[in-house]
Parts: structure tokens; sequence; C-alpha cells
């Protein structure tokens, strides 16, 4: 499913199968929403060919290694940001496609281990909200 237009709708957004593909932010709703994505699910921001780079702003929380094991919180194009807080609910994966990725908001694992991964560029910049854990695969 592709959102692409803004949308104004309150409450939170889960995905537990197949993939939500998002264009802005704004396509989940109002800004305090929160989006949960469970095993088998994923949510994919895609600038589109020449697109702006989005920044998207959520607190999610992440299951899982996504749709096919190709990230639960996926970038598939353009150079794009996630700097909501990122809560891990089990072992999840987090993917870059093409271009760059930046996580900024902070990752809250627990005892569950996340993979980064993908031919895409993803740098972490923030320390994990729990210190004791580590982000492991391919980043910058």
């Amino acid at each position: 499913l592709l959102l692409g237009g803004n949308n104004t709708y309150l409450g939170s957004t889960s995905i537990s199968s197949g993939a939500l593909r998002i264009a802005s932010d704004a396509a989940l709703g109002a800004a305090a929403n929160t989006v949960t994505v469970t095993a088998g699910g994923a949510l994919e921001l895609d600038a589109g060919p020449g697109g702006s780079p989005l920044t998207v702003a959520r607190t999610i929380s992440l299951q899982g290694a996504g749709v096919s094991a190709g990230g639960a919180l996926r970038s598939l194009s353009g150079n794009n940001t996630y700097t909501g807080p990122i809560t891990l609910s089990t072992d999840a994966r987090i993917h870059s496609e093409v271009g760059g990725f930046i996580i900024k908001g902070g990752i809250n694992a627990g005892a569950f281990a996340l993979t980064i991964g993908g031919p895409g560029d993803t740098t972490v910049n923030t320390a994990p909200a729990d210190s004791d854990r580590s982000a492991s695969g391919a980043s910058s």
C-alpha cells in the first residue's frame, strides 16, 4: 500500500502483514501518531525518483525482520532520515536499499538484537537508549 499524500487521521498505525510505503511523514496522519510494525510487516520510506529526502519523526515499535526478511523499517530510495524513537519488541532488522539512511531518534533495543543491512548506506547517529546493546550489520 502506498500513501503518497498527507493524511489527518488520529491514532496509531499498525502494520501486521505486507508493506506500507510512505512518501511523506504526513502520510501517517497526525504528528503524534505512533507506528507499530509486527513480524511480517514493514514501513518503507520512498522518496521516489528525484524526490526530496524524507524525514520521519514518529515513535515506532519494530518486531521481526520484515517482509521476506527485507527489513521491518526500510529506506527504498533517496537519502532519508528517521528521527523518531525506535523500540524493539523482538529482534528486528533495518534495511537501506539505495542512497543513505540516517537513524537519529534513539534506539531502545532492550534484550533484543538489531540488524542493519542492505546495499545502501545506513548511519546510526544516536546512542542506544539502553547502552548495553548495540546494532550490528553494515552501517557507516
